[in-house]
């Protein structure tokens, strides 16, 4: 019997990737010249680090936090903001889970049944027994 929590090292990384964009409805100099201090430079990275495409532009999330001391959430709650304002059309994606196989060294079926768990304790909130055993 192997129970999930026993095991130190999964062969798989998970993470969380959100996507952010939105369309501009004014120029983005307006945007920022709508603040002074710390929040218009906070705002001016989050413009500088954002990528126009035809109509959408792209959050560069991961840029802002490399370029400027704040959190994540900051940056949501900033674009938050400017939608309400009526400066952009925001949009997004739902989250996408990215997971990065460390090793092939791995047993599919352990794999499988872990995620089956974890997806199960998301969509219920239940995490039932402190030990989820898997019988070999």
């Amino acid at each position: 019997m192997l129970c999930l929590n026993e095991i130190n090292a999964h062969p798989y990384h998970a993470g969380m990737k959100n996507e952010y964009s939105f369309k501009y409805n004014c120029r983005p100099v307006n945007i920022i010249n709508s603040f002074q201090g710390e929040r218009k430079d906070f705002v001016t990275t989050i413009i500088k680090h954002c990528l126009t495409k035809k109509i959408w532009t792209i959050v560069d999330i991961q840029g802002i936090l490399n370029n400027y001391n704040t959190d994540r959430k900051r940056i949501i709650i900033a674009l938050e903001y400017f939608e309400e304002k009526g400066w952009i059309e925001l949009q997004a994606r739902q989250a996408i889970e990215i997971y990065d196989i460390k090793t092939q060294a791995f047993n599919l079926d352990t794999i499988a049944e872990n995620w089956k768990i974890e997806i199960w304790e998301r969509l219920t909130g239940w995490t039932g027994l402190k030990c989820h055993c898997i019988v070999n």
